[in-house]
């Protein structure tokens, strides 16, 4: 049931003491969460019958709702406040707890609902579509080659580095630092989409996207921890160079 089960298959070692490459950051802070980690889809919330949170909804690689296909929120519609479910029984210092639905949000108490919900586009849908048949499996199938599923997503994770500094070159996004597990999940959906699209024809789009913006190596590799980027792409980079 804990985010643990997903070591080896999302990424490779989880950190209990900082940020986890891949998993999105709640920024617990006096148990209230300052940062926007808590993904959900407000129509499974309304439709289950008893709501609760799925593990996979906690992954910076997953922005859609592998049922109905919408964009998943990470914050109330509301309050703009992160997702806090656990908080909903704390609006009473007087009184016994009351059980309240998940469906409700923890911080201003009103039912989350479908006005807002965007869905995804049908490109995307086939890249999300690999990415939680990834997570089930532990491996993926690509590029004609067989890659264990977390050399898979830190290899998404270094295409979409690069990505986001090529943008921003641009000023097509306005932020002076993209840290990938804590953006916006409106952020993160551009960035992957893109990364989609040099996916597709694998590796042909990547060597024509690096021809286009000139990017250089170290636009992909210099915050990764340990310099360079996983085989599968790192060839790919060194091919091009």
């Amino acid at each position: 049931m804990s985010l643990r089960s997903l070591e080896g298959l999302a990424f490779e070692l989880y950190n209990e003491t900082g940020v986890t490459r891949g998993l999105l950051s709640v920024g617990i802070y006096h148990r209230i969460h300052r940062t926007f980690g808590q993904q959900f889809c407000p129509v499974c919330l309304l439709e289950d019958e008893h709501p609760y949170l799925r593990k996979v909804w906690r992954l910076a690689f997953v922005t859609v709702c592998e049922h109905h296909h919408v964009i998943l929120h990470d914050r109330c519609e509301h309050c703009a406040k992160p997702m806090m479910p656990y908080r909903a029984d704390m609006k009473s210092r007087y009184g016994s707890p009351q059980h309240i639905s998940m469906e409700f949000c923890g911080c201003c108490g009103k039912r989350f609902t479908k006005n807002n919900i965007v869905v995804a586009e049908p490109e995307f849908l086939e890249f999300q579509k690999l990415i939680y048949k990834s997570i089930s499996s532990g491996f993926t199938l690509f590029g004609g080659e067989n890659l264990y599923s977390f050399l898979f997503f830190e290899g998404i994770r270094t295409l979409v580095q690069g990505i986001g500094r090529t943008e921003r070159t641009k000023e097509r996004i306005h932020s002076n630092k993209i840290v990938f597990e804590m953006s916006h999940v409106n952020l993160r959906h551009q960035l992957l989409s893109g990364c989609a699209n040099l996916l597709r024809d694998w590796p042909h789009e990547f060597i024509v996207y690096l021809a286009k913006h000139k990017q250089p190596y170290s636009n992909f590799v210099s915050r990764n921890t340990n310099g360079t980027a996983p085989y599968w792409i790192d060839k790919v980079l060194k091919s091009a160079m």
